[in-house]
């Protein structure tokens, strides 16, 4: 999610950075820099989303718990070998099932959140007038004058 997310920033900074050198020299760029996973992850919306997530990890392993409790009851009472066969495979389902939807669901939110960051980002960038701003990933070195990532943080958590 964020990977591709990068992926497509890359390309996107590496083609800005072309078109603008080939048309107006490099001189006068105003460029910054972002660590955008520690940008995102310090986003109060992650935070929250983080949370969330944590609770509803806790409400489906409550609710295995409960399966897996019954099901050792059902093996103590004596029960057939295809009933605990029949119990022990829609258990798996049900965590199967648990698991497919933490991950459908959280994947949307958090694609929702690294967008959100990234657009931000770019509100910032126009209102202080930089002409590119790029992360981590496309990242040799850069002069510690060039981040931003703390200054965006700030920026991206006012409510």
């Amino acid at each position: 999610m964020i990977k591709n997310l990068k992926k497509m920033l890359v390309l996107g900074a590496i083609m800005v950075i072309a078109l603008l050198g080939f048309s107006q020299g490099t001189s006068n760029l105003k460029i910054g820099y972002v660590n955008l996973e520690k940008t995102v992850q310090s986003y109060y919306k992650w935070q929250d989303l983080q949370s969330l997530y944590q609770s509803d990890i806790q409400y489906y392993q409550n609710k295995i718990n409960e399966m897996e409790n019954q099901f050792k009851q059902l093996q103590q009472s004596g029960a057939t070998d295809e009933e605990l066969q029949q119990n022990y495979l829609r258990l798996q389902s049900t965590v199967n099932q648990y698991q497919q939807t933490l991950q459908n669901d959280y994947q949307t939110k958090i694609d929702s959140v690294v967008s959100e960051v990234a657009q931000k980002i770019g509100e910032y960038a126009k209102a202080n007038n930089y002409d590119l701003i790029i992360y981590e990933s496309a990242i040799i070195y850069v002069k510690d004058a060039l981040d931003l990532t703390d200054v965006i943080i700030s920026y991206i958590n006012v409510k």
